[in-house]
């Protein structure tokens, strides 16, 4: 019985790190964002991004 116990946790521990570690090790790197509505609006929303980050090339 207790062999079955530790069995069982030491299976969910690996699971839980197999499920856990991609989350940990990846990051969003040059994903595109759109943007839809009254030209105004677009622009306000463009010029935020663009202070908020430098890097990003708009698309028109």
């Amino acid at each position: 019985m207790a062999r079955a116990v530790v069995l069982l946790t030491a299976a969910i521990a690996v699971l839980l790190t197999a499920f856990a570690w991609p989350s940990v090790r990846s990051s969003l790197h040059d994903v595109p964002i759109a943007v839809a509505g009254p030209a105004a609006a677009v622009e306000q929303i463009r010029a935020a991004l663009q202070q908020g980050l430098p890097r990003c090339v708009p698309a028109v």
